[in-house]
């Protein structure tokens, strides 16, 4: 009987200040605020005894924070799987960029500071969401296991359904492929589609910050034994 373990990340910097954009030099790849990296660590220590053999992340810098914490409790690598990246859709990608130009403009008219070349407007354009180098990863998480190749690489710029698909694949070679227990962590986005790629008629699954989610394979189907659990936490953030 194999169990698979999904978690969404921590909070992140930009949920607790909306001016961090503005000066990031990776505006699109925030890392953990200083609660989440405290949700991430009692993540870690709700996780400590179960029997978990591999831990998957997407490459973000925030869900590799969170998989750390658990990967020192476990003495574990961290996999880096793009296929549990989030969703990199129109939407997203233009109101982001949009808050970052609002910024530029609402700061350039106020005062004359020197500003973050990454996030004026022309090159604001130019950007999509980004993940870190591989080399400036593994100084700050040195168990990132390079030999692993992700299963699937998701399009630059992806439909719903390829999103649901993408997602769905995703789960089900990490599944197949590693027959024990694992990990997961991943976005909101990439972690509906997975559940509904595993679980048949699967309920509405609910993701708040680093909450837990647990599937169970029993008689040749998976259930969802655990969804969005948040009791490891004190705080609840939606």
């Amino acid at each position: 009987m194999q169990t698979i373990w999904i978690a969404r990340h921590g909070n992140r910097q930009d949920y607790v200040d909306r001016n961090w954009r503005r000066t990031a030099l990776k505006p699109f790849d925030p890392s953990l605020s200083a609660d989440g990296a405290v949700q991430a660590q009692k993540l870690a220590g709700r996780l400590v005894g179960e029997k978990i053999r591999h831990i998957f992340a997407s490459p973000a810098f925030r869900t590799l924070e969170t998989a750390n914490y658990t990967a020192e409790a476990l003495n574990l690598p961290i996999k880096i799987e793009a296929g549990l990246s989030e969703w990199s859709n129109f939407i997203h990608i233009w109101y982001v960029r949009l808050d970052c130009l609002w910024g530029h403009f609402r700061q350039t008219s106020v005062d004359s500071k020197e500003e973050n070349p990454r996030n004026s407007p022309g090159s604001i354009l130019q950007l999509m969401p980004e993940t870190s180098a591989i080399n400036l990863l593994l100084e700050r998480f040195p168990r990132i296991d390079t030999s692993y190749t992700s299963s699937v690489v998701p399009k630059r710029m992806e439909t719903w359904f390829e999103l649901r698909e993408r997602g769905q694949k995703t789960i089900r070679h990490l599944a197949e492929n590693y027959p024990e227990d694992i990990l997961i962590i991943s976005h909101t986005s990439a972690i509906r589609p997975m559940v509904a790629g595993l679980v048949n008629n699967s309920p509405p699954i609910n993701c708040p910050l680093c909450s837990l989610i647990k599937l169970v394979e029993t008689d040749d189907k998976w259930i969802v034994e655990l969804n969005g659990d948040t009791k490891h936490l004190t705080n609840h953030y939606y």
